[in-house]
């Protein structure tokens, strides 16, 4: 750390009189020339300068570049982070409508038989679709059941789901579901 110093010290000197070239050449009055280009100092008078000064110079370079990483780094993770959140893509779940479809066509297929419309839909209901609360069929007759832990009631407008299905024919079927867990999941 003594010659560093004193490196610094002899620079600054010859700053201040004017004897640095553009070369990075000190002049010095003994006749020994001194070269500033490298970040060393080397007398042609003396080398076992350059083995301290250097190894302090490549000291310097090495945390500067520590430094310089670390901070790119920190950047870079930062704006990972920040990029994941945005373009994050997140499937909505669309099983209410494939499932309000495929009711709607099994309910046309068993039109005489409404023991079995039902059996269809409480089934569709305990398997995929556990928060449908309200069916209509396609005659206009409708079932309703409760939901698990709340009341149907007690619903707002945004927190149901209405789904309508309609087919070629101008049959009509209609399914409301509790739409909480999407809605609280964004």
């Amino acid at each position: 750390q003594h010659w560093w110093r004193m490196r610094r010290m002899i620079l600054n000197v010859f700053e201040r009189n004017g004897q640095v070239g553009k070369s990075g050449v000190v002049s010095s009055r003994d006749g020994g020339v001194a070269s500033t280009g490298g970040g060393e100092l080397v007398s042609s008078t003396s080398s076992r300068y350059k083995k301290s000064t250097s190894s302090r110079a490549s000291s310097n370079v090495g945390t500067a570049m520590r430094e310089l990483t670390r901070e790119r780094m920190a950047f870079g993770i930062v704006l990972a982070l920040l990029l994941t959140t945005l373009f994050s893509y997140q499937h909505p779940d669309t099983s209410a409508q494939y499932t309000m479809i495929l009711l709607h066509t099994q309910q046309v297929f068993f039109a005489n038989d409404t023991s079995m419309q039902s059996f269809v839909v409480d089934i569709a209901r305990k398997s995929s679709v556990c928060s449908l609360y309200n069916y209509t069929f396609f005659d206009g007759s409708y079932a309703t059941y409760d939901l698990e832990g709340s009341n149907a009631e007690l619903l707002r407008d945004i927190e149901i789901l209405k789904v309508t299905v309609i087919d070629t024919n101008g049959n009509s079927s209609e399914g409301l579901f509790d739409n909480r867990d999407f809605i609280f999941r964004r």
